[in-house]
């Protein structure tokens, strides 16, 4: 006996040397079984379990587990067992597989597994990003480890939920080091820096808790990001004092970045010397060299670089990048070039877009543009170079060579249009040059195509150190200074020589004022102020309220709140800007909490800021209600506090409500302005009032407002909108200045009234009178061809569009592929799509809406598998257009899955994403899973989408009941039903036989929602007493609709005569459909058939020799039937 364990554990031994290695561990596993002692042995089946799980190979964990479940006599399985098999499932992401043997572990009871098997199931939970469920599993547990805590913890913070995992941790009985670092790391990965550093103090000063060397190099990024020189200083020291640093060179490695990144670049050299030459790594060397060159010590980058190759080091990409760099910097070029040479040819490293970059920087300050251009165009294509040739641009500014910048900036529009500092830099080395007609056109071109400059980043220094004022320093080629900040520069000199001058709080207030939405300014002015000493001056608190001021303006929050935390007094002048930064943001709830708090601190602001604010924050948070509340209380209301309700009712598809507010300020005496108008001409052009509108437009001449012309481009919409293309063409006739919005106003207005020739008319003369069109003309033109499905039209104006260089532009790129996708010509937009930015969603969503559109619903799950390896942005209006198609498929499976997408990416707190959801559940027939999911959202933000998509899910799996019971909710709730949600309820009426319910609710809805009634409510009617055997009264029901009954109200009569053998209405409703659908030869057969169930084969076979002399076939039925996805 002794023999053979010492055999197993020989086994044993084997299993752990070789856990990483494949071969080894199935050989073993293939002793074992066919060795038959060894099936009792529950400790190697175990063994081997874990290797598979933990190592690299899950899925035979999974296998082999499911092979001892099947076995004649398997062993008893332990939470070893479970546990490991649980592992497995986290590690290859399958949750399904996971919570079977969850289900498995409740039937044999967890009083023989315990916290082990349950741990492991809040782990596999969490890997698989089901947080819910791991926080159930959690809650639901009898008792918690540390590792069960800890499992939770981190699970949070690797899922970008740093709140719900500080609120865990709050609540651990006991927290040890590992607690403590995952928490730091979370808030360190969620860049809020200084949490991350209070939390490190805590743990070490408040609860005497040892940092591991994990928890050092955890808190590490925290430090530089926050450019925190003690920090630095204080890890060094506990470093040293404790011995870690001794033990660890990633520590000392780290310390060496850290104080590189703080700008003390001599602590980080000796850090460097103090390490031992034999414990010195490539990251040591790196970590100095890239360090000395960020601070632009070029001599001391190629004396250590000549010391890492005595010592036989061999440098890496890292390595290489920073010695280019530095050469860059210090203008030596040929010994750049050397480096890169090396790089290549001796060390056999492939450059990467850095490595390129930074040799078409080196050579472009030198003025070698000619080479940095044969290197530039010699980029692999598969490397996005935007960036390289963005540099050489730049280059050829500073050095004016027009030729070869107009010949780059050509190149990077290619590749990037919507990027304003490359139109910038063409404009300004045209500009140099002495053409100015040439920068006046390229700065047109800019603003054509809506391409926005981005503004650039900032580092104030003084004589005793650098002052970061941004997370991170980003060191940018320099260039010329900009003429128009020179006043801006001069003021800030004369800051930081003033001191404390009696003249400095009037300088810094002037200051403030060009900051006024200025990061960068105002981030230079916050670094001067620190230089300086005025923060912590006598007056410090007043200069630090205008830096919040400026800080509010720019929407920065995190220095905008660490500011005010900062402030020893809290006054107006503080509030006002954060209240309002708030709103700007969309923060409701931290604004209502600051606006408490200053009224709760005595401090009194005029009640018509608070009140436009708050009203503009209701609004944009789309809750209308609350800004009606705060509307009514208000006890002055000004111009913008009419204007806002107005704006925003209207904003939010309220535009009833916005007219009704319009009333009340013309009964107010408000006085109106241009803004007025604008929010309320729309409206009446929604609503189709022209009353109203006609209205404002005496009103708009009476006030002088009618000389400005986005009023009369308002005027022009609104009068088109409402039908009167007549007086809309007499306001534009009247303009004295025609802008491209207004003639695209003008031709949309056209196109709305379906005058197609009108609209191309206006077009053309459009060009005629020398204005320009742009991409929103093109793009209604584009949506009227796709409205009338006019193919012809369409492609003469992507020929029109491809001629002006339009076409790439991305509404017009979605604009073709929608509208060869409505026409039906599939292969011609994904040709369009083919040629599209990958990296845009706008046209990813046109195409698979068209994939829809034509049935394709394949072929779209497919091209939303390309979106997330193309690492695509998934919006609202992708779910929108993809859900359909697995409503289409209805597979339970792919519902599953794509349910646990939605819910793992955030978007299933989305109304409209769960209403096609429960679209896709209903068509797989799962109505349990789709009721829950409805029953999930709360009463009231169900909108009437969502009531109509349950009530259609059940309408047509024949639950007639549960659908009247559905409908009499939606109503007593306060939703208004429309045209589909009734057509669904009599849908379901008919087929459960609910005549009486069915009649109930039509004159419910004839009664009191006559604006609803369609066609197809008619149809459904008549099917539902037409099943009932009321055929006469189907007929007389038919005689009294107030439109012309089309072939569906007739078919549906013709049917039910069929199943009742009525030949008399029967013929009646054919002879009717014989008119209707002459070609139909379904209407023909029914006719048939019914004379023969009633013996009148004579009349059968006439209508049949009628189907002969027309020349109809009877097509033949199709089936489809499908087998494993086939």
């Amino acid at each position: 006996m002794s023999s053979r364990k010492y055999y197993y554990r020989h086994l044993l031994s084997l299993l752990h040397k070789h856990q990483y290695f494949r071969r080894p561990i199935q050989e073993i596993h293939a002793h074992f079984l066919r060795t038959d002692e060894s099936c009792g042995m529950l400790a190697l089946w175990n063994s081997v379990v874990k290797h598979y799980s933990l190592g690299a190979f899950p899925h035979e964990a999974v296998v082999l587990f499911k092979f001892l479940k099947e076995q004649s006599n398997p062993a008893d399985f332990d939470s070893f067992t479970y546990a490991y098999v649980i592992k497995a499932c986290a590690n290859l992401r399958q949750p399904s597989v996971g919570t079977q043997l969850h289900c498995v572990s409740i039937k044999v009871g967890f009083s023989g597994y315990g916290v082990f098997v349950q741990t492991a199931l809040v782990n596999m939970y969490v890997d698989c990003g089901y947080l819910v469920e791991a926080t159930t599993m959690f809650d639901e547990m009898p008792e918690r480890n540390l590792v069960t805590w800890n499992v939770l913890v981190t699970g949070f913070i690797k899922w970008g939920q740093i709140e719900s995992a500080r609120s865990v941790f709050d609540v651990m009985p006991v927290k040890n080091v590992v607690a403590w670092t995952g928490i730091i790391d979370g808030y360190t990965r969620a860049n809020r820096l200084l949490d991350a550093l209070s939390l490190f103090r805590r743990m070490a000063v408040n609860e005497g808790i040892k940092p591991t060397e994990v928890t050092l190099l955890t808190i590490f990024p925290a430090v530089w990001k926050s450019g925190c020189v003690e920090g630095c200083e204080m890890l060094h020291a506990y470093g040293e004092k404790s011995g870690l640093n001794e033990l660890d060179i990633r520590l000392m490695n780290c310390l060496i970045d850290a104080y590189a990144k703080v700008g003390c670049i001599n602590s980080a050299r000796k850090v460097f010397e103090d390490i031992s030459d034999k414990r010195k790594n490539l990251i040591s060397w790196t970590s100095i060299i890239s360090g000395l060159s960020m601070h632009g010590m070029a001599a001391e980058v190629k004396d250590f670089c000549r010391r890492m190759e005595n010592e036989l080091v061999k440098p890496n990409t890292i390595t290489f990048l920073s010695v280019i760099n530095a050469c860059s910097h210090a203008g030596l070029v040929e010994e750049g070039l050397e480096f890169y040479r090396k790089m290549v040819d001796d060390s056999g490293i492939t450059p990467d877009i850095k490595h390129y970059g930074s040799i078409i920087d080196l050579l472009g300050r030198a003025g070698r543009l000619e080479e940095a251009e044969k290197i530039a165009s010699g980029i692999p294509s598969e490397i996005n170079n935007v960036m390289v040739w963005r540099t050489l641009l730049g280059a050829c500014s500073f050095h004016g060579d027009v030729e070869m910048g107009e010949r780059v900036a050509k190149h990077l529009m290619k590749l990037e249009r919507e990027y304003g500092g490359d139109y910038v830099l063409l404009s300004n080395i045209f500009s140099g040059a002495g053409r100015f007609l040439d920068s006046e056109r390229v700065r047109n071109v800019m603003v054509d195509r809506n391409a926005a400059r981005v503004p650039g980043i900032s580092v104030s220094k003084n004589q005793r150190r650098t002052v970061l004022v941004q997370d991170h320093l980003e060191l940018t080629t320099s260039g010329r200074a900009d003429p128009k900040h020179e006043a801006e520069e001069a003021k800030e000199a004369e800051v930081m020589n003033a001191a404390y001058s009696v003249r400095l709080s009037r300088l810094f207030q002037s200051l403030c004022a060009m900051a006024t939405k200025s990061l960068p300014a105002t981030h230079k002015l916050h670094a001067h102020s620190i230089t300086s000493g005025l923060l912590s001056s006598h007056n410090g608190a007043h200069f630090t309220s205008l830096l919040l001021s400026a800080y509010c303006l720019c929407g920065h929050m995190l220095y905008a709140c660490r500011l005010f935390d900062k402030l020893p007094k809290r006054t107006l002048v503080s509030y006002k800007p954060m209240i309002r930064m708030y709103v700007e943001n969309r923060c409701p709830r931290s604004a209502l909490e600051l606006f408490v708090e200053m009224h709760q601190s005595g401090c009194s602001m005029d009640d018509t800021f608070v009140g436009n604010s708050l009203l503009a924050m209701y609004m944009n948070c789309g809750d209308v209600e609350g800004a009606r509340v705060v509307f009514d209380v208000m006890e002055e209301k000004t111009v913008v506090s009419w204007n806002t309700m107005i704006s925003g009712n209207l904003r939010n598809d309220k535009a009833e409500e916005a007219l009704i507010v319009f009333s009340r300020m013309m009964e107010s005496m408000v006085e109106i302005d241009s803004a007025t108008v604008l929010s309320v001409l729309p409206a009446c052009g929604y609503l189709k009032d022209l009353k109203v509108g006609r209205e404002v437009h005496s009103l708009i001449e009476e006030k002088g407002f009618g000389k400005r012309v986005p009023v009369q481009n308002a005027l022009v919409d609104m009068y088109a909108r409402c039908g009167r293309i007549d007086e809309a063409h007499g306001v534009f006739d009247k303009l004295t200045e025609k802008d491209v919005v207004s003639w695209t106003t003008m031709i949309h207005g056209y196109i709305l009234n379906g005058e197609v020739r009108g609209a191309l008319d206006m077009f053309r003369l459009m060009q005629f009178e020398g204005a320009k069109p742009n991409e929103v003309t093109l793009v209604s033109l584009l949506a009227m061809c796709t409205e009338f499905l006019d193919m012809k039209l369409g492609k003469c104006l992507h020929g029109w569009a491809i001629r002006q260089h339009t076409e790439c532009d991305v509404i017009v790129e979605t604009a073709l592929i929608d509208l060869y996708s409505k026409c039906g010509l599939v292969e011609q937009s994904f040709r369009v799509f083919s040629r599209t930015s990958k990296k845009r969603t706008v046209p990813w969503n046109a195409i698979l809406s068209g994939c829809i559109h034509n049935e394709l619903a394949r072929e779209a799950i497919g091209i939303f598998k390309k979106m997330l390896l193309e690492a695509v942005k998934l919006n609202d209006a992708t779910w929108k257009s993809l859900l359909p198609a697995y409503a289409i498929e209805a597979d339970l499976y792919q519902a599953l899955n794509i349910h646990g997408f939605l819910f793992a990416s955030g978007f299933i707190k989305k109304v409209d994403i769960v209403t096609g959801l429960v679209d896709v559940y209903s068509k797989c027939g799962n109505l349990e899973y789709a009721h829950k999911i409805f029953d999930g959202v709360s009463t009231r933000n169900r909108d009437i989408v969502l009531w109509s998509a349950i009530i259609s899910g059940y309408g047509k799996h024949g639950h007639g009941e549960v659908v009247v019971s559905l409908f009499n909710q939606m109503v007593q709730f306060g939703v208004k039903p429309n045209e589909i949600t009734f057509t669904s309820v009599l849908h379901a009426c008919g087929h459960a036989g609910m005549v009486d319910h069915g009649l109930n609710l039509f004159k419910f809805m004839q009664n009191n929602h006559p604006e609803c009634l369609r066609s197809d409510h008619y149809t459904c009617m008549v099917d539902l007493l037409g099943r009932a055997n009321q055929l006469l009264e189907a007929y007389e029901l038919i005689k009294t609709m107030p439109f012309r009954p089309n072939h569906a109200v007739w078919g549906a009569l013709l049917g039910a005569c069929v199943i009742h053998e009525n030949v008399e209405l029967g013929e009646v409703a054919a002879n009717w459909l014989f008119e209707l659908e002459p070609e139909n030869t379904g209407n023909y057969v029914l006719m048939g058939n019914i004379y023969s169930a009633v013996g009148r084969f004579g009349d059968a076979e006439k209508v049949r020799t009628k189907m002969d002399n027309i020349g109809l076939i009877k097509a033949p039925a199709q089936s489809v039937v499908e087998a494993r996805n086939l």
